[in-house]
C-alpha cells in the first residue's frame, strides 16, 4: 500500500495508483476518512490487519494532528 505511512501511520495527500505517494503531506480529512472506513470494516468482519492499521491511525493523529492542551487539531 503507497498512500499509507507504515513508519508513523496516516495517510499521505495524493500520488498515482499503484505508485509511491507524490505528496506526502497529511491532511486531517484524510485521516478521518480512513477512521470512519476502518471502522466500519472492522464492524462488519473483525481483521487483525486493519485492526493494527486503525491503532497506528489513531496514534499518528493524537500524537501528531491534535494539541494535547485541548484535543483541537494541529499541523503536523
Amino acid at each position: 500500500m503507497y498512500g499509507y505511512d507504515h513508519e508513523r501511520g496516516g495517510l499521505y495527500d495524493s500520488g498515482e495508483d499503484n505508485k509511491p505517494a507524490s505528496c506526502k503531506d497529511k491532511i486531517w480529512w484524510s485521516q478521518a476518512e480512513m477512521l470512519a472506513a476502518l471502522t466500519e470494516v472492522l464492524m462488519q468482519a473483525p481483521n487483525a490487519t486493519y485492526e493494527t492499521v486503525l491503532k497506528r491511525l489513531l496514534g499518528f493523529v493524537a500524537n501528531h494532528m491534535a494539541d494535547p492542551s485541548d484535543g483541537v487539531g494541529s499541523t503536523p
